[in-house]
């Protein structure tokens, strides 16, 4: 995998030089996208809107649907990519959820600028609807790069109760930090929750240190209190039996646990049908907490898990670049139009999308609004009401309304996987001291960065 990626970068660069300018025009053909065959039904069912969409609007037509070509696997899929990008071709299309090194083809030259292939082709953007945080995130170097459709926020939430049990003194809005889970692990909390382990959590402290569009690396004291943290997690999760079969540490996903013997619970899974329009197989679990006024009040939702205690970044979940050999310019430009519009992020964000169950929010504000309006006004089948004017859910709204930078990724990426991941991994199984560590990492992110 790393060979070919390695292949793939070195033929972006050189047509990336040989290209010059990005090309124009609305190319005979439907936009083509790649994705595994893992993938292809998500996405299928997620724009089979934009499908319907284009037929009903007289300037576009069957042309301007979107088309996935499927793989086998990543493997097959940029052994394809690779081959076309050279000749000069190559998928349309880029989703920012795929597995592939964004920071390095944006330096390549492989996406087109967005602002300018609009003015080039007439598109007309109008971004001021949008979470003006959300969207700058897809600018480098004051080129827009990368559209930014959906994102999270860093969420947490707990019970007063067991939060106080843990030493924990944690109000509404607050952040957990790296070395707060130190207290709650010192007093024999066996759980900490789904989403506190060392493959996100390492994950997400690597990309805190890093910062991609400036090439810039610190891995200073705040790193390496993290990182002794991970350590300990590490080892508090080998002891309760929750490290990966494969004795993989880096890489683990911790075993389901009851969400009630956890001590935190991913909030945006909890608070999910708040933001969201409530109806189908969302019913079935509007009878939960945040429809209760008088459970909401026992409920904390914090930030989480950071470096620093005033923390309001968050993350690009779904995003769209633009392959800058299209030939199908101006309908990628009308295709991105339509993945941040009403229409569209109100189809995106759907009850009926993978990207409804809390994990994201629309980058639209007023689709955002409206899903809080929503909310406010759903009942469920025993007439409870929802909790959205306790404390906990206007917090929980006004967080995720004024996020802050996001980052490209919040989970795995090809530099987490292929570059900082394997180091990370040495140190946890005590392979690698703590300073050649940091060495080591060092030297290699400064390598991805620039070579």
């Amino acid at each position: 995998m790393k060979r070919i990626i390695s292949l793939l970068l070195v033929l972006m660069t050189l047509a990336g030089v040989f290209s010059g300018c990005s090309e124009s025009g609305s190319g005979e053909g439907k936009l083509k996208i790649y994705c595994t065959e893992a993938q292809a039904e998500s996405y299928k069912n997620i724009f089979k809107y934009y499908n319907e969409y284009c037929l009903i609007n007289q300037s576009f037509g069957p042309d301007y649907q979107v088309e996935f070509v499927t793989f086998a696997d990543d493997v097959e899929l940029y052994r394809k990519a690779s081959t076309e990008i050279m000749a000069g071709g190559g998928p349309d299309v880029f989703f920012t959820e795929q597995i592939l090194p964004f920071e390095k083809m944006i330096g390549a030259g492989t996406f087109a600028d967005i602002d300018e292939s609009a003015k080039r082709e007439g598109v007309s953007f109008d971004f001021s609807d949008c979470n003006a945080n959300v969207m700058d995130s897809g600018v480098w170097n004051g080129k827009r790069y990368i559209v930014p459709v959906v994102y999270s926020a860093r969420f947490m939430s707990s019970d007063k109760s067991q939060l106080n049990e843990a030493g924990l003194k944690k109000k509404n809005g607050d952040v957990v930090t790296y070395t707060d889970l130190l207290t709650p692990m010192s007093r024999g909390v066996k759980h900490l929750g789904y989403d506190i382990n060392t493959e996100l959590l390492t994950n997400r402290l690597i990309y805190d240190c890093v910062d991609m569009k400036s090439k810039s690396v610190s891995f200073g004291k705040e790193f390496i209190e993290g990182l002794r943290v991970m350590k300990k997690l590490y080892e508090y999760e080998q002891k309760n039996g929750e490290v990966d079969i494969e004795g993989n540490p880096y890489l683990e996903y911790m075993e389901y646990i009851n969400p009630t013997k956890r001590l935190f619970t991913n909030a945006q899974n909890s608070f999910s049908n708040a933001v969201v329009d409530l109806a189908c197989s969302y019913r079935e679990t509007a009878v939960d907490f945040y429809y209760d006024k008088k459970v909401a009040e026992s409920k904390v939702v914090l930030r989480g898990v950071s470096l620093e205690s005033d923390d309001d970044s968050g993350f690009i979940d779904f995003g769209i670049a633009v392959n800058r050999n299209t030939k199908r310019m101006k309908k990628a430009l009308e295709f991105i139009k339509y993945s941040v519009s009403k229409t569209g992020q109100s189809h995106i964000t759907s009850p009926y999308s993978s990207y409804a169950y809390g994990n994201s929010f629309p980058v639209n504000k007023t689709v955002f609004k409206k899903r809080i309006k929503n909310a406010r006004e759903y009942k469920d089948f025993e007439q409870k009401e929802c909790a959205m004017d306790s404390e906990v859910m206007r917090e929980y709204v006004r967080i995720a309304e004024n996020v802050g930078e996001c980052r490209l990724y919040g989970g795995s990426s090809y530099y987490t996987e292929n570059i900082a991941g394997k180091l990370i991994n040495k140190y946890l199984r005590d392979e690698l001291s703590e300073n050649k560590l940091i060495r080591q990492l060092s030297s290699a992110t400064k390598f991805y960065l620039e070579e």
